[in-house]
């Protein structure tokens, strides 16, 4: 028998991660998207103590004035070079009639939150895809689970630059207020259809 599913309060980022998905696909079309920040913002953002929350309204702030109010969400990863530490986000939005000219203005207010990388590079920091399926979600959610307290006391003492350790405090998962509204209550639905199959399967197993 399955286990019983945990209410939205405790689910998992990844959990979250994939109604969030499931709501933005219910409300319009779709575009993910992968967008590394620039050294000078990743620094300004590890400053904060918390990256993802200072990050997120330089997002938010940049999609409304190129594109106007548009839900999203988004997660927060950090990858090492050289000994020094630069985030990137994976992320999806609801963009109707995603036309060239609306998909460069979302690629252009991207790249501005996260700051412009140089030269050619610049052609590289941000990647688009139209209307992802259900394993975009598993992709931007699968390093969440280092940010859960229990993995983050066991990896305290890890080098710095090791895979496993997070060298930020703060949340790694956000999403607007909408779509974690209508994220929260298909998860209910999903939750409930699941319970009820567990009532279902204990009435046939008793004797």
């Amino acid at each position: 028998m399955t286990k019983a599913p945990r209410p939205w309060s405790s689910a998992t980022d990844e959990t979250k991660a994939h109604f969030g998905l499931e709501a933005l696909q219910a409300l319009g079309s779709v575009v993910a998207f992968t967008v590394w920040a620039s050294q000078k913002i990743s620094d300004r953002a590890y400053a904060t103590g918390a990256p993802l929350p200072w990050l997120r309204k330089r997002v938010a702030e940049a999609l409304n004035n190129a594109l106007g109010p548009i839900e999203w969400l988004a997660s927060i990863e950090e990858e090492w070079k050289d000994g020094t530490p630069r985030l990137h986000f994976h992320g999806a939005l609801i963009l109707d009639n995603p036309s060239r000219r609306r998909l460069v203005r979302a690629r252009q207010a991207l790249r501005c939150a996260l700051g412009s990388w140089a030269g050619e590079a610049m052609k590289r920091q941000v990647k688009l895809k139209l209307d992802p399926d259900c394993g975009w979600a598993s992709y931007l959610g699968k390093r969440t689970w280092l940010a859960l307290p229990g993995i983050r006391d066991r990896f305290a003492c890890a080098r710095p630059g090791s895979p496993w350790r997070l060298s930020f405090d703060g949340p790694v998962l956000t999403m607007t207020n909408g779509i974690r509204a209508l994220a929260k209550e298909l998860h209910q639905q999903a939750r409930e259809a699941v319970q009820e199959a567990r009532q279902r399967a204990t009435a046939t197993e008793s004797p």
